[in-house]
């Protein structure tokens, strides 16, 4: 038990005195990012990245989480297996939409977000 307050004691000592991500850059060079200018369109997506696909408004069936697979392309119902791998989001929305609308599908509505590499 001894060792336990002294450990606690010893890991106290190491600490600043200031939270980590508090107070640590200059007020001049602080941000925020503005909802409107978010980076997001600017990913581009490697193999390896989780997908969460979903039609919306359409059958739930259809949505599905899929791995970016090496050659860059993902499986989903009704279409051949669509190459995504180094496109934008922006651009696979666009890609899959496409797709669909040849398979027939008018007016798709696809959501696709990353859940994770």
């Amino acid at each position: 038990m001894r060792w336990l307050a002294f450990a606690v004691v010893a890991l106290s000592a190491c600490t600043s005195g200031t939270p980590i991500g508090m107070g640590n850059i200059p007020d001049e060079l602080a941000r925020t990012a503005r909802v409107s200018n978010l980076p997001i369109g600017d990913y581009r997506i490697a193999p390896g990245d989780v997908l969460e696909f979903r039609m919306i408004g359409g059958d739930p069936s259809l949505d599905t989480v899929q791995t970016v697979r090496l050659d860059g392309r993902i499986s989903l119902p009704y279409i051949d297996d669509p190459i995504v791998g180094g496109l934008t989001m922006q651009e696979a929305r666009q890609h899959l939409t496409e797709a669909y609308v040849k398979k027939g599908i008018l007016k798709p509505k696809i959501a696709l977000q990353t859940k994770g590499t």
